[in-house]
């Protein structure tokens, strides 16, 4: 109000319109994916790092995007390669493994990492599943 702007919906909306090509799965939709590679786009809201006992790192992410919010974990091999990607501000494009430990929750084990004008420039598209392809 104070600039005279209206928020009427989410900002992550203009970047999915402005790039329809680009899919992804939505954080309500994960549940049901169990074992299954998808890709997801969101903000970071909330990140935390942690050591682990081999002396390195690991990192979990949470996202929110145009539904509600996915709970990214990066073990340390993904936390490497995408160090600096996570600190990033703006939408990211996770690649990753839904994992379900408890009934009504999903995690994504996130594989790969990227700045989604990164993913809108180069055109990274989801990779496939050939195990589910098979």
């Amino acid at each position: 109000e104070i600039l005279r702007f209206a928020v009427r919906g989410n900002p992550l909306s203009l970047f999915l319109d402005s790039n329809p090509g680009l899919c992804c799965t939505s954080s309500t939709e994960l549940e049901g994916k169990e074992g299954q590679r998808v890709t997801v786009i969101g903000w970071v809201i909330t990140s935390r790092r942690v050591s682990t006992a081999g002396g390195g790192y690991m990192k979990f992410l949470t996202l929110e995007d145009l539904w509600g919010t996915i709970e990214v974990v990066l073990f340390p091999p993904a936390y490497r390669q995408a160090a600096k990607t996570s600190r990033l501000s703006g939408p990211l494009q996770v690649i990753g493994t839904i994992q379900s430990r408890v009934p009504g929750e999903a995690n994504l084990i996130g594989e790969k990492v990227v700045p989604l004008r990164l993913a809108e420039e180069n055109r990274i598209r989801p990779e496939p599943d050939y195990a589910l392809a098979g």
